[in-house]
């Protein structure tokens, strides 16, 4: 199983430089950042994870810009989906190398991965093919090892937008997790 760990990039936390070096250090396989370009500054419409829109998500301020994300890269980096709706797997099967739905927000993933690997059978896809990623898992050993028995190929664990000395102790209770 691959370990991982997620954290907004905002002017108030620990650099992404020293938390990179801080999860490599630590033996972890990669540092996710959450990257939501456009955010409506209107709350007409809620922020599904609750009534207040955190305070990570209020820096996404921008002069008129083009966005063309485009990897240049041969072979591109892997492309995971989260999502977790009626036509997730189509998708995944046909256009992604991975699965990767957000942990607490997706109950019965775990039951579902054989439905996902099956999607992948039917359409001649190996089902190894698509790895299965699984973004803000509680940090313990016993959901570690019930994901791990699942099938579930890499955990990501969060990590608050914080000073280095808030964060860097959590990552030595995840890496004590990961081992």
């Amino acid at each position: 199983m691959h370990f991982g760990v997620s954290m907004f990039p905002t002017d108030y936390a620990i650099r992404p430089d020293e938390l990179a070096g801080a999860l490599e250090e630590r033996g972890f396989e990669s540092l996710w950042v959450p990257e939501h370009t456009h955010i409506p500054a209107s709350r007409r419409s809620p922020w599904p994870g609750g009534p207040n829109l955190p305070k990570e998500y209020w820096h996404v301020s921008f002069d008129r810009i083009w966005a063309h994300p485009k990897p240049l890269q041969k072979p591109h980096p892997p492309i995971l989906m989260g999502g977790d709706g009626p036509t997730t797997f189509d998708r995944v099967v046909e256009f992604c190398d991975g699965w990767m739905p957000i942990g607490f927000r997706a109950p019965g993933v775990v039951d579902k991965i054989p439905t996902l690997k099956a999607a992948a059978a039917k359409a001649g896809r190996d089902p190894k093919s698509i790895s299965v990623s699984l973004f803000g898992v509680k940090p313990d050993r016993a959901t570690v090892d019930r994901l791990e028995g699942a099938g579930v190929d890499r955990v990501v664990f969060m990590a608050p937008s914080d000073t280095r000395e808030k964060v860097l102790p959590l990552l030595d209770a995840y890496a004590a997790v990961s081992r």
